[in-house]
C-alpha cells in the first residue's frame, strides 16, 4: 500500500515571523500503513521513505504547494520535506514540512528591490602625488665644489617619490532578486565581474568603483507567473580614489627613482584593463540600483 497520510497528527508546529510577516512553517504528518504492493510486506530498504514521499504528493503535499490554510500563508511554498522512520515501527513514517515566504505574486517577490550594505576602512597603497593631486618631488643643491661628480656640481637635481598611505578602501554591496528573462545568472554575473563604473557613481568619479564579485543562487524555481526561474545576485564593490587601472612608471637606472619631468604617456603610463559599465541596471531586466 503507498501509505495513509494523517495530517492531525501535530508533533511538529511553528511558524516564523519577522516584521509581521511570516517567512516560515514548520509542520509535521504522519504517514502509516506503507507496504510493498507485491508482497504486503513492510519495507526493509530507504523506500519506505519514498513511498511516505509519494503518499504525501497524492494528497496535495507536493513541492512548491501551499498550505492548506488558506489566505494567511498563501505567500508560502513548500521547499523542504524530511521523512524519518518512526522507532520501531516499519510501516510509519513522520514526515516534517518546511514552508517558505516565496511569494504568490511577482510582487511580492520583492523584484528590483535591493538590500545595501557596505563597509568604509583604510587599505595601505603607494602614491607618487599628494592628496592635492600634485607630484612627490625632492631635490638637493649640490655644492660648486663637488667632487664626486663635476656633472652636477653647483646644480640643483630633482628626483621623484613615492610614499606609503592609508587610503580609502571602501566596499559595497548590494543583494537583490532578478528574474532571468534575456539572459542566465551566469552571463550577468560575468557581464559585472571586473568592470569599473563608467560615469559618476556613488561619490566615486570613472574608474574608481570596481566590481569584485556576483555570487548568486536560485531562490524560486517555480515563480507564479509560470516564467524563468528568480535568482539572488550579490553585486559586491571595490573603492580606490586612485583607480583601478595598473601604472607603470620609467625609473632612472642610475638614481632608482624617477625623474622630475616625466611625460604622460611615455614617462609613465596608466594601463586599460578594466572595462567600463554603467552601473545602473543589474540584470538587464528591471531595476536599478541608486545612485
Amino acid at each position: 500500500m503507498p501509505g495513509t497520510v494523517l495530517k492531525d497528527q501535530i508533533t511538529t508546529l511553528e511558524i516564523q515571523e519577522q516584521n509581521g510577516v511570516i517567512w516560515t512553517l514548520r509542520r509535521e504528518v504522519l504517514v502509516h500503513s506503507i507496504t510493498d504492493p507485491v508482497t504486503s510486506l513492510p519495507y526493509s530498504d530507504f523506500r519506505v521513505l519514498k513511498e511516505a514521499l509519494n503518499a504525501c504528493d497524492a494528497v496535495g503535499l507536493a513541492p512548491q504547494s501551499v498550505p492548506e490554510q488558506g489566505a494567511l500563508f498563501d505567500d508560502l511554498r513548500l521547499v523542504e520535506r524530511i521523512p524519518s522512520l518512526v522507532s520501531s515501527e516499519k510501516t510509519k513514517v513522520r514526515v516534517e514540512l518546511i514552508y517558505e515566504q516565496l511569494g504568490s505574486t511577482l510582487d511580492s517577490l520583492g523584484l528590483g528591490i535591493y538590500l545595501f550594505s557596505g563597509s568604509a576602512t583604510l587599505g595601505q597603497t603607494t602614491t607618487q602625488k599628494d592628496r592635492f593631486g600634485n607630484n612627490i618631488f625632492t631635490s638637493y643643491d649640490y655644492p660648486a665644489n663637488y667632487k664626486w661628480d663635476e656633472n652636477v656640481a653647483g646644480t640643483r637635481q630633482l628626483q621623484g617619490g613615492s610614499v606609503q598611505v592609508d587610503a580609502p578602501n571602501d566596499v559595497l554591496s548590494f543583494t537583490g532578486r532578478e528574474q532571468m528573462v534575456n539572459s542566465g545568472p551566469t552571463a550577468v554575473a560575468q557581464a559585472w565581474r571586473g568592470h569599473v563604473n563608467a560615469t559618476n557613481w556613488r561619490g566615486g568619479a570613472p574608474g574608481e568603483w570596481l566590481c569584485t564579485s556576483v555570487p548568486y543562487d536560485v531562490y524560486h524555481v517555480s515563480p507564479p507567473n509560470l516564467g524563468p526561474p528568480i535568482w539572488t545576485f550579490t553585486w559586491t564593490f571595490a573603492y580606490d580614489s586612485a583607480g583601478w587601472d595598473p601604472g607603470v612608471v620609467y625609473i632612472d637606472p642610475r638614481t632608482g627613482k624617477r625623474p622630475d619631468n616625466l611625460i604622460a604617456g611615455q614617462g609613465f603610463y596608466i594601463v586599460p584593463w578594466y572595462p567600463p559599465l554603467e552601473f545602473k541596471n543589474p540584470a538587464g531586466d528591471a531595476g536599478g540600483f541608486p545612485e
